[in-house]
């Protein structure tokens, strides 16, 4: 029996390997990047968005997996009681995923003290993510004189780009093996 020659086609097939490789690591970096976002997901509350005072500018605020720029409704409303209210304000997330509405309720009573349901949604999207939680009004007398911005730090992780990079290095190193 005589061995045939090599094809042009065996030749290439560790660059098709490499190939492949790559185009798939794209397809699954940039699958990350662009997931659905879940409705149960969407929104969590900072812990200081849920106890307000009968004072101007209270802050509802929070993380949002929506993209940046896109403009929410914030409601805070009473749930029962003597101090019967509706609220609401408009805000935009943040490049780093953030938000933060300021509501007025100066006009209730210094003695004001309910449980409320603050519901955060997206403010074009009729059935886009909504998230309700509970909160107090407290009375004006129980507003603490300072209050101190949360200090937590976030650590960076790998982006799409790391990704990326990552598998180019091993698609190399496989390809170079074989």
């Amino acid at each position: 029996m005589t061995e045939r020659p090599p094809k042009d086609a065996d030749a290439q097939s560790p660059r098709r390997f490499v190939g492949a490789t790559l185009l798939l690591a794209t397809f699954v970096a940039l699958g990350a990047v662009v997931a659905p976002v879940a409705a149960a997901d969407a929104f969590t509350p900072a812990e200081s968005s849920t106890t307000f005072y009968p004072a101007e500018n209270q802050t509802v605020a929070g993380e949002t997996t929506l993209e940046p720029g896109t403009e929410l409704l914030v409601y805070v409303r009473s749930n029962d009681g003597e101090y019967r209210f509706s609220k609401d304000a408009r805000a935009n997330v943040t490049d780093d995923g953030t938000y933060a509405a300021q509501v007025d309720l100066s006009d209730l009573s210094e003695n004001a003290s309910t449980s409320v349901n603050v519901t955060v949604r997206h403010a074009t999207d009729a059935s886009g993510p909504e998230t309700t939680y509970e909160g107090d009004l407290r009375p004006a007398a129980a507003q603490p004189e300072t209050e101190t911005e949360d200090s937590s730090t976030s650590v960076p992780g790998f982006g799409a780009l790391a990704g990326l990079v990552g598998a180019a290095v091993v698609a190399l190193f496989l390809a170079r093996r074989a």
